[in-house]
C-alpha cells in the first residue's frame, strides 16, 4: 500500500508572506508550479496559487483606459446643435501629463514597469491574497486517504505535515506520477 512518504515532493518551495506578488509569480514560473507554502520563519502561514494571483488580478483595475473630458471653464464637449466637439488632441493626450512612461513602447512598459498602472503585481503582496486555511496530511497517510481528502476540500495541493513541521507538499501532479509509476492501486 502506497503512503504519502511515497509520493510526495520533498523539494519545497516557499515563498515568505511580504514576498510581492511578483515575485510569486516568477517563483512559480521558474520552478513550474501552481502554488507554494506561504512561511514567516520556519512556521507555515499559508497558501499561495496561481489561482489566487488570478483572482486578484481579475479584481484589481486595469490600466485606464478611457478619458473624461476636462472640466474646464468654457469647454463643453457638446455643440449648440447637439453634436460632440472633438478636443484639438487625441484622446491619448490626456494622459500624458499622468504618466512618466507615456512615451515608452509596450515592450519597455513592460520589461520596467514604474508606474502603479503597469506595475499592480508589485505594490502588493503574499499575504494580501494567500489562503490561510491550511490542508495538510501526515506522511503516514495512504494515498487513498489523501486523495479522499483532496476530493472533498476540493484542492490540488496539501501540505505534509509531521509534528507540526512541513516536510512536503503533495499535489496532483504527484498522483499522476504515482499512476504512471505504481499503476492504479494504492
Amino acid at each position: 500500500m502506497l503512503h504519502v512518504r511515497d509520493i510526495m515532493t520533498l523539494d519545497v518551495v516557499t515563498v515568505s508572506a511580504g514576498a510581492s506578488l511578483r515575485e510569486v509569480a516568477e517563483t512559480l514560473v521558474s520552478d513550474g508550479v501552481s502554488g507554494v507554502p506561504v512561511v514567516s520563519g520556519e512556521e507555515v502561514v499559508g497558501v499561495v496559487s496561481a489561482t489566487d494571483l488570478a483572482g486578484f488580478a481579475a479584481d484589481a483595475p486595469g490600466a485606464p483606459t478611457e478619458r473624461d473630458f476636462p472640466d474646464e471653464p468654457g469647454f463643453s464637449s457638446e455643440e449648440e446643435d447637439g453634436t460632440e466637439e472633438m478636443p484639438d488632441d487625441p484622446a491619448s493626450a490626456y494622459f500624458l501629463a499622468f504618466w512618466s512612461d507615456a512615451g515608452a513602447d509596450v515592450v519597455e512598459r513592460v520589461a520596467t514597469p514604474a508606474t502603479p498602472e503597469w506595475n499592480v503585481f508589485e505594490e502588493h503582496t503574499v499575504e494580501e491574497v494567500m489562503t490561510t486555511a491550511l490542508s495538510s496530511v501526515s506522511p503516514d497517510d495512504t494515498v487513498r486517504e489523501a486523495a479522499r481528502y483532496m476530493l472533498r476540500n476540493g484542492v490540488h495541493r496539501v501540505l505534509v505535515m509531521d509534528d507540526g513541521e512541513l516536510v512536503g507538499v503533495l499535489s496532483t501532479t504527484d498522483f499522476v506520477k504515482a499512476v504512471s509509476q505504481y499503476g492504479i492501486s494504492g
